[in-house]
């Protein structure tokens, strides 16, 4: 499919201005993302599997996973949407739920001192973003995926 396919939940969402500024701004965050995402990997695997490996062969490595990686997008049907699914499930416990139960959790230990409207602000969070927002994404995800 197209990018505006990827991005859109519906066909009658018709290609506007605002829609393609919507995609170029997913674009950018995909393209502003992947090389954080990817530095974490690359730096926990090499950690474990090549702890005392050289310069030349870290890069090697990291374009030879960079390549695997291509390959079963470009192989694999409808990579894209099962990415979504996981996405949607991960990214939401990952970056909404866990950071900010961390976060109150210290608050209550007193390890961090968070006033009121910022633990109100955490809970919202959590519960709009991590919760909600997450399991919307997840089963419109999955219900492209099982189309």
């Amino acid at each position: 499919g197209s990018v505006d396919q990827e991005v859109t939940l519906s066909k009658a969402f018709g290609v506007t201005l605002i829609h393609r500024v919507s995609v170029y701004c997913y674009v950018a965050q995909l393209v502003l993302t992947f090389p954080s995402v990817l530095f974490v990997v690359f730096i926990s695997l090499e950690s474990m599997c090549y702890p005392r490996a050289q310069k030349t062969t870290l890069r090697a490595a990291r374009a030879s996973l960079i390549l695997l990686a291509c390959l079963i997008a470009a192989l694999v049907p409808h990579f894209g949407d099962f990415l979504a699914v996981l996405g949607g499930a991960g990214n939401s416990l990952g970056i909404y739920v866990l950071t900010h139960l961390s976060l109150l959790r210290q608050g209550s230990l007193g390890v961090l001192t968070l006033s009121p409207v910022r633990k109100v602000a955490s809970w919202i969070v959590i519960v709009v973003f991590g919760v909600l927002l997450g399991i919307l994404s997840t089963v419109i995800s999955l219900q492209q995926l099982l189309q």
